[in-house]
């Protein structure tokens, strides 16, 4: 609540919490609550944190253990403290000496999977290595196992091994689907669903939450061809679109409480929505809705889903 100190929120983490953002004058109105609030001792109902802590600390029943993986917490978290008190904390981080994924440091966990095996993790393989999964640790070391397997007796493992056994599955993959889609890019989005498929090894398990990254990307194209419908015939470029377009989309999702994207994403979305005609999105979220039906009637999901992207993606 304390909007404007030190301490409190961001304006930007309002939006992102609240779908709202306090205005400039609201600061010294929430300063002033905000310290009645701490005078009066009021606090937040608890959640679901407080009934684990008070749980464990109620003890567990006999021959019982609960792990607990978290992926960062600060050294006075409860959790931290709890676990020091009845059980054991471990450790196990990696490091970034700047904001690239390439800075990751990943050093430790090579040295623990690969170590006992005698196998090495070539520099360009571990830069591959670290594109393709991003800064989830438990997952790297599940690959580097599998990488130790595959390679057999080689000492080492280049990059040539990771492209052929680690299948790309960090956030931005839903990203570069929305964009093989919007931009018309059958040759990316195929890529995708193939490496997705190379990943889980089973198409039916794929296909579905697949389509429904399709589907996703889709209904964006379709919401944003219908709110730029009378933006004229002429397309804006960036400053031009932020200064005219964006207050009202900003506006109109803050009504919503719905997530304000970046200037920026959203005017790729307004380009890519202007690249087709609306019964266009109109007629590919029909076939998204029918090959769903489809795959839940025993169609082939790998066919299907080719399909359906060949036809999204007409140029």
């Amino acid at each position: 609540m304390a909007f404007g100190s030190k301490t409190g929120a961001s304006a930007a983490k309002w939006r992102k919490d609240l779908g709202a953002s306090p205005e400039e004058g609201d600061k010294s109105w929430l300063q002033e609550l905000s310290s009645w609030a701490l005078a009066q001792n009021i606090v937040a109902p608890p959640d679901d944190l407080d009934v684990l802590v008070r749980a464990v600390e109620r003890g567990l029943p006999p021959k019982t253990h609960l792990i607990l993986v978290a992926e960062s917490l600060p050294p006075k978290h409860a959790l931290v403290r709890l676990a020091q008190e009845k059980g054991a904390h471990v450790r196990r981080r990696a490091e970034r000496r700047g904001r690239s994924i390439d800075t990751l440091d990943i050093s430790p966990i090579v040295a623990d999977e690969l170590g006992p095996l005698k196998k090495r993790l070539a520099r360009d393989a571990e830069l591959e290595l670290k594109d393709r999964l991003g800064d989830d640790l438990r997952l790297i070391a599940s690959e580097l196992r599998k990488l130790a397997l595959y390679v057999g007796d080689r000492a080492q493992i280049v990059r040539e091994d990771v492209e052929a056994v680690v299948a790309p599955v960090r956030e931005e993959e839903f990203f570069a689907l929305a964009e093989a889609v919007g931009e018309g890019d059958a040759a990316k989005a195929l890529q995708l669903f193939g490496d997705d498929l190379r990943r889980r090894a089973n198409a039916s398990a794929v296909a579905l939450p697949f389509l429904g990254g399709v589907a996703s990307a889709v209904r964006k194209a379709l919401a944003d061809s219908a709110r730029y419908a009378d933006a004229g015939s002429r397309e804006l470029g960036y400053n031009e679109f932020q200064a005219k377009l964006f207050p009202a989309l900003e506006s109109e999702l803050s009504a919503k409480k719905e997530k304000v994207p970046h200037p920026f994403v959203a005017w790729l979305g307004y380009k890519r929505a202007r690249r087709r005609p609306r019964a266009f999105w109109r007629r590919a979220l029909i076939r998204c809705a029918e090959v769903d039906f489809e795959l839940k009637n025993g169609a082939d999901p790998r066919l299907s889903m080719e399909r359906l992207l060949l036809e999204v993606c007409a140029r």
